[in-house]
Formats: C-alpha cells, structure tokens, sequence
C-alpha cells in the first residue's frame, strides 16, 4: 500500500474572471418628481372641472329633475281635463220638455195650433164677454185629449196647465167665446214658485221645490175649488177637491212638481 501511486494534479483551470456588472437599479415611476407634477396637476384640474360641472348643473336643474334621476322612469303627469261642465237643466224642462212661449189674441171661435214641442205647458187666458168661454185640448186627428183648461161662463182671467194628466198629445187648443180672448201658452218651466203663503182670486199655477210639508187652505168662492199637485215622475196628489167655502189642512208631497188650483174665489195657500 505503501508504494501507491498518488492520483494525478487536477487540469489547469483558468483563473476566475471579473463579476459582470450590474447596471443600477431605477427608481420606481411613482418617485420621479415629474410624475409627481404631473400627477398633481392633472388632479387639480380634474377637480375644478368637477366644481364647475356642480355649480352649472345647479342653475339649470329644474324642480322635476328629481323626478329623472337615472334609473327612475318619468312618472306621467295626469292630463287636464279640457271638458267644459255641462250647464244645469232645469228638471221642468227635462220633464214636460220645453219651447218658445207665445200669445195668441182673437175674438169668437177659433183653432189655436200649439208650438212646436208643446206637450205639456201653462195657459194663461183672459176672456171679456158674457157667454161660454171654453179652452179644450185636441190630438193631432181632433180628438180631444182630455184637458178642459178652462169652461166658465162671462168674464175670465186665470193661469191653467195642460198635458199633465192628458189621453193623448196634444196638438191645437179649440176655443169657444163671444167676446175678445188673449191666451198666452208658455213652458211648465215658466211657472212661478209657490210662496207662503200663496193668494189668489181664480185659477193659477205654480212649481213647488220644497220638502214634504202640510198646507193651511182657505176658499171664499161658490163654485169648484180643487188643488191637485203633480210630482214630476209620480202619481197626481189631489189635495182638495170641494164645492163653495173651505177651510182646512192637507198634506203635500215633497217636490219638484205642479201645483194647480181650480176656483171662483179668493183662496190662500200657506205651508
């Protein structure tokens, strides 16, 4: 063992060469001072764009803009209503309908042709003679429909109605006298409201609007006395119907509706 051969010296490496050198390092963006102005800058311009955006959009907003704000849909305001309020009708007239009053004057016998659209209405007639005077209602055929408005004898002045309880529609008046008449056909609606208490001297008639109610009645006359109230829609209330003097209290139904009244005398109403 001893006499070993020692293992051969390693080959010749050469020796190291210099270390590579390492450029330096840069310093990171964010620390140069010119990003650092620059970013400055750019802020303080964002920010006064920003300013003026606030101030200019605060003039010109409008109260609703509330009401547009991104996301919310646009509530839709209401449309005005444009329709004028239909005028008020007079319940007479959409009752018994109406027309154009008119007078008519004559002397003896004679046709009366009633307005157009006279179905119903008021007959004011004044008659100075000495014989019959009579005011009677007729069809369109001359049948008579049923209203006598007025059937006396001599001098006469008075308000009568037709076509509230009549048979048919009527179409002329025939009228009988021996004197000088003036009659006058106007609406139910023309008539005049009942007050009280309501005085007379002879036939009338008037519209009652009030609440059911009593009436105090009194007649001075010899003849017929009658007061007949007809609501509109319902059934003739026949609150008197007497022969000569009277005095009493009747029941009256609530209106609207006609009242008539049928006398000789003087006579009063009081509710």
């Amino acid at each position: 063992m001893d006499n070993a051969v020692p293992p051969p010296p390693p080959p010749f490496a050469p020796p190291p060469g210099p270390a590579p050198v390492v450029p330096p390092r840069k310093s990171p963006v964010y620390r140069r001072w010119w990003f650092i102005v620059g970013a400055v800058v750019l802020l303080l311009c964002v920010c006064g764009g920003g300013v003026a955006a606030l101030n200019s959009g605060g003039d010109d907003a409008s109260p609703n803009s509330a009401n547009n704000a991104p996301g919310e849909e646009p509530k839709d305001e209401a449309p005005a209503d444009d329709t004028a309020a239909e005028p008020e009708t007079d319940p007479y007239d959409d009752e018994y309908g109406t027309f154009e009053a008119v007078e008519k004057s004559g002397s003896g016998d004679t046709v009366l042709k009633l307005p157009a659209g006279a179905r119903a209405g008021i007959v004011t007639a004044r008659h100075d003679g000495s014989a019959n005077f009579i005011i009677s209602g007729l069809d369109k055929d001359n049948e008579p429909t049923g209203d006598l408005l007025v059937n006396t004898i001599g001098n006469y002045k008075g308000s009568t109605a037709f076509g509230l309880s009549a048979l048919g529609e009527p179409a002329t008046f025939e009228v009988k006298a021996d004197g000088d008449w003036t009659i006058t056909i106007a609406p139910l609606s023309a008539a005049k409201a009942l007050p009280s208490p309501a005085k007379g001297g002879g036939d009338a008639v008037y519209r009652y609007d009030g609440d059911a109610a009593t009436w105090d009645a009194e007649h001075s006359g010899q003849a017929n006395f009658i007061v007949t109230q007809y609501p509109l829609g319902g059934f003739p209330n026949l609150a008197i119907n007497e022969i000569g003097k009277y005095e009493g209290t009747v029941a009256a139904k609530a209106g609207p509706s006609i009242v008539t009244v049928m006398a000789d005398g003087k006579w009063s109403l009081t509710a």
